[in-house]
């Protein structure tokens, strides 16, 4: 099937768009080659890296059941539901606080 030219309103047929220059985006990244990567600590030793801690069980565990319940409150579940649900699937330090919290914020 061959390749038609659509014409404008106006009757006239698109201009090509200008082929872009390779030159141009090398102008651009040139300049950063001379700048240095990473700035040398003035001991002299090696950058390292900050140390990163992921979260503790417990910590994941809490946040985990606090989704959960926020969860449920918004859909409507009862207090005491949700509690026991947590009870059963969470081992929470304060699970009376966080339904506390919870629902306060549902509620408000």
């Amino acid at each position: 099937m061959p390749l038609a030219i659509v014409a404008d309103e106006r009757g006239r047929e698109p201009e090509a768009e200008p082929e872009p220059r390779l030159g141009a985006v090398a102008d651009e990244v040139a300049p950063l080659a001379d700048e240095p990567a990473m700035a040398e600590p003035a001991d002299g030793q090696p950058a390292r890296a900050a140390s990163v801690t992921a979260p503790s069980a417990d910590s994941a565990d809490v946040d985990g059941a606090r989704l959960v319940a926020l969860n449920m409150a918004l859909n409507g579940t009862p207090r005491d539901d949700t509690d026991q649900y947590l009870a059963d699937n969470f081992d929470l330090p304060d699970r009376a606080g966080l339904l506390d919290e919870v629902y306060a914020t549902v509620e408000s």
